[in-house]
């Protein structure tokens, strides 16, 4: 398949027919010289194996990486977040043998499949693979370059999966941008939610919202806010005061005003530091509505949790194993 490259202003657009055909768009592919990470070179095969020692190790089963990364110096670095088996997202396995096959599965050439804000938006081959500590511990890493539609080319965070998209259809991309009504609604929301949970009220509520987003549902007529409020620390990974809190919150618009239709709140005294932060969605289970991934920073360490929408509404369906459970308040809906 044949690429024609136009350059302008540094920026190589290519128009690539095989993303094309199955879902349109340009691919914006952002080229410049590639720099390593500030990780450990990934082992091939597990680290302190000696080459083939694993030949006689038992079979795997790996279901498709699923990792997360943004944009950087041109490029795009991926880590491993887990593996997508039957739409669950679980972990991936630690065994040597385990370690050989994601090795292999990452390796120079090897195709993901990017997705933002709930669409596919291109696609990453990989270029180096390392460890990254950006996760929960240690975890593989890869890093190349993303050849992008158009209007993905200032998307913040990706979520990839391995090989060729999710065999569903995405709506095209859109970089979602909070309003002045959106901003009013998330104070509102956290002000019944302190009301609600008997916390301290903060001088302002408008100084400890650390962190506001939209996103769109595919089953929602209206955009979703994902807010992180955090009392007496700052949204990062670090220590904190034992009165200091964290809360999280979904709101959704059923047509009447916007509404928290998500709750956990966190007080480091009494529950430990972890506060979430919305990284993105991707509907990976293929059930109509999106999968919503976090962010928590803890005192130590920052680790993965994965939200899904059922039938007694939003609840953790997943976190890493370094991670806290993520509290919810009984009250809300």
């Amino acid at each position: 398949m044949n690429l024609h490259r136009l350059l302008l202003l540094g920026i190589v657009v290519a128009l690539s027919g095989c993303d094309n055909v199955a879902w349109g768009g340009i691919d914006v592919k952002l080229e410049t010289s590639a720099e390593r990470l500030g990780t450990d070179t990934l082992p091939l095969p597990a680290e302190g194996e000696e080459a083939g020692a694993t030949d006689t190790l038992p079979e795997v089963e790996i279901g498709r990486l699923l990792l997360i990364g943004r944009p950087r110096d041109g490029q795009v670095d991926l880590t491993v977040v887990g593996q997508l088996v039957q739409g669950q997202l679980l972990a991936t396995p630690t065994s040597p043998r385990a370690k050989q096959v994601i090795a292999d599965r990452l390796s120079a050439g090897r195709r993901f499949t990017l997705f933002s804000e709930g669409s596919r938006v291109g696609t990453l081959f990989a270029e180096s693979a390392q460890m990254s500590s950006a996760y929960c511990g240690s975890h593989p890493s890869i890093r190349g370059l993303a050849e992008l539609v158009a209007t993905a080319a200032q998307a913040r965070q990706f979520i990839a999966i391995e090989g060729d998209g999710l065999g569903t259809v995405q709506a095209p991309f859109r970089n979602l941008t909070h309003e002045y009504d959106h901003r009013v609604a998330s104070l509102a929301m956290m002000r019944d939610a302190i009301d609600l949970l008997g916390a301290d009220f903060p001088p302002s509520i408008l100084d400890i919202r650390r962190d506001i987003q939209l996103f769109q549902n595919p089953a929602d007529s209206t955009p979703m806010i994902a807010a992180t409020f955090v009392h007496e620390d700052r949204l990062r990974t670090g220590s904190a005061p034992a009165e200091a809190y964290s809360v999280f919150l979904l709101g959704s618009d059923p047509g009447t005003g916007y509404q928290t239709s998500f709750l956990t709140y966190r007080r480091v005294g009494d529950d430990g530091k972890g506060a979430p932060r919305f990284f993105d969605h991707l509907d990976w289970d293929g059930d109509g509505e999106s999968e919503v991934l976090l962010e928590v920073m803890g005192e130590s360490t920052t680790w993965v949790s994965a939200l899904d929408q059922g039938t007694a509404g939003w609840a953790e369906a997943y976190h890493d194993a370094c991670g806290l459970d993520t509290p919810r308040s009984n009250d809300t809906p």
